[in-house]
């Protein structure tokens, strides 16, 4: 078997021309190369940059929402001191279902004789079942009908007028459930 030698001294000579060729694409794509990784690298900084600045926003956001939120619960205190009084007194009612106002209104319905308007209607809500209203009519018997209707009921003139010839009559009554 023969061996094969090879000498690169003897007698070759380089090709400049292919060297120079190779060499440039050497240091062009490891510009490109490096060109990239700094692009790169800057895009992850400008990123990270972007990234802490929202963070930084959110924190801020966070702390005013902390700040706020303490002077929203004062404000709902001081909302519910001053309307608790009121809601309680109307939890109070409903809970004890102490005076349908809807039932009432139907027993007038039904005893109010005709051509006998009421005016304005009150429910007292110290005194279970008391009722103030104003009634308007153009007869007096038409009133008396009325009254005599309510007796039963305690009834008390508050006060009695006439204009024009409409009498108008206060009354306030105590209804039992």
């Amino acid at each position: 078997m023969k061996r094969i030698v090879y000498n690169i001294a003897s007698d070759k000579v380089i090709d400049r021309k292919h060297m120079v060729i190779s060499v440039l694409l050497i240091i062009v794509s490891s510009m490109f190369f490096v060109f990239w990784g700094v692009r790169n690298i800057s895009n992850v900084n400008s990123n990270l940059k972007e990234k802490i600045n929202r963070r930084k926003f959110y924190k801020a956001e966070k702390r005013k929402i902390a700040d706020n939120e303490q002077s929203y619960k004062d404000k709902i205190t001081v909302i519910k001191n001053k309307w608790g009084n009121k809601v309680t007194f109307a939890n109070k009612i409903l809970r004890a279902k102490a005076f349908s106002f809807i039932e009432q209104l139907e027993f007038f319905e039904e005893i109010l004789p005709e051509m006998i308007q009421i005016k304005e209607i009150s429910l007292d809500s110290n005194i279970k079942g008391n009722i103030r209203f104003t009634v308007s009519s153009y007869s007096t018997e038409n009133l008396y009908e009325l009254y005599s209707k309510l007796v039963d009921n305690n009834l008390i003139i508050i006060s009695e007028s006439e204009k024009n010839g409409i009498y108008i009559s206060r009354l306030r009554i105590n209804l039992k459930k």
